[in-house]
């Protein structure tokens, strides 16, 4: 799951998680231009839906190993963001911590 060949950021949260709409929304924003520059692929699990919600489709839930992967990382905390299985984050997304995971994605995929 780790070993993918571009790195993966995970933003783990849930619907009725006050932080969460704000840091989804910060999130997006800084990986909506790696994305379509091709150089991570990124994935937005709400864990009470089972969507990701950065695709169209309706996913019928998480994955067994992206749940494994957020009790590791997230020991359980919404909202989490998990780069590339190497940095996380837990907790909300403001300014500062914008900034933060642009730079973390940046050295990521030099």
């Amino acid at each position: 799951l780790c070993s993918e060949e571009k790195p993966i950021v995970r933003l783990y949260t849930t619907s009725k998680c006050a932080i969460c709409e704000n840091t989804s929304k910060i999130f997006e924003n800084v990986v909506k231009g790696f994305v379509s520059e091709g150089s991570i692929e990124a994935k937005h699990w709400s864990l009470d839906n089972g969507d990701n919600l950065l695709t169209e489709e309706k996913e019928n839930g998480v994955p067994k190993e992206e749940i494994e992967l957020f009790k590791k990382y997230g020991k359980g905390k919404v909202p989490a963001t998990v780069i590339g299985c190497k940095y996380k984050m837990v907790g909300s997304l403001g300014n500062e911590e914008q900034q933060e995971l642009k730079e973390i994605i940046e050295k990521l995929v030099e």
